[in-house]
């Protein structure tokens, strides 16, 4: 939904060149769809224990935080569309991420009340590609996993919703998958148009 994973790579790369370290594209994918724990272990590896990670923490969470109580967080070209659409057709919907509750509320600001549950990273013992986070989401729903349908733009989320045995509809963001998987979209107004599709209804004019 949110443009993060793009925002987070540019704010670490800057924070990290600005002490002699290079964060290249290749590295950042490893660490794409992963809990914050779990991320910073792969860099200390990475990098050595020299690394600031404390220092490049901080600086982060600074711009992090001025930019999501100005600017807000940069949304996905058609959350709006389908948000509505979903709204208008009664179907209740969930927030699976592997952020932290007290991160993803400031990232969602306003959007958190548009969803009927918020399941974190720090809500679940593990994290994305376990199915954890997505079992979670489809019991606070009230609904079957295989009911649920999961959107996802990271390679461990989408094993995570395959591991829950979730129908999952890719929309790549940083990393290509490898391989195409089942269901995939370019953007959330395909995903807005596919489910259209599926009830036999058109799009609305934009």
């Amino acid at each position: 939904m949110l443009d993060t994973e793009r925002l987070e790579r540019d704010l670490w790369r800057a924070a990290a060149l600005g002490r002699g370290y290079v964060i290249t594209a290749e590295f950042n994918a490893r660490l794409v769809g992963r809990r914050a724990i779990e991320a910073e272990k792969i860099v200390l590896e990475h990098f050595g224990p020299a690394f600031p990670l404390d220092a490049i923490k901080a600086d982060v969470r600074r711009q992090w935080e001025q930019i999501a109580a100005t600017t807000g967080m940069p949304r996905k070209p058609g959350l709006e569309e389908l948000l509505a659409h979903l709204e208008r057709a009664g179907i209740p919907k969930a927030v699976a991420t592997s952020t932290v509750r007290a991160k993803a509320l400031v990232s969602l600001g306003p959007l958190a009340r548009r969803f009927a549950a918020l399941v974190c990273g720090d809500e679940v013992v593990e994290a994305k590609p376990a199915p954890d986070i997505y079992l979670l989401a489809a019991r606070r729903l009230g609904v079957r996993p295989q009911d649920a349908l999961a959107l996802e733009d990271s390679l461990p989320g989408v094993a995570a919703a395959r591991a829950a045995h979730m129908p999952v509809i890719m929309i790549p963001d940083l990393v290509e998958p490898p391989e195409p998987p089942e269901f995939i979209c370019a953007t959330l107004t395909q995903v807005r148009d596919w489910l259209l599709e599926q009830a036999g209804t058109q799009a609305p004019a934009d």
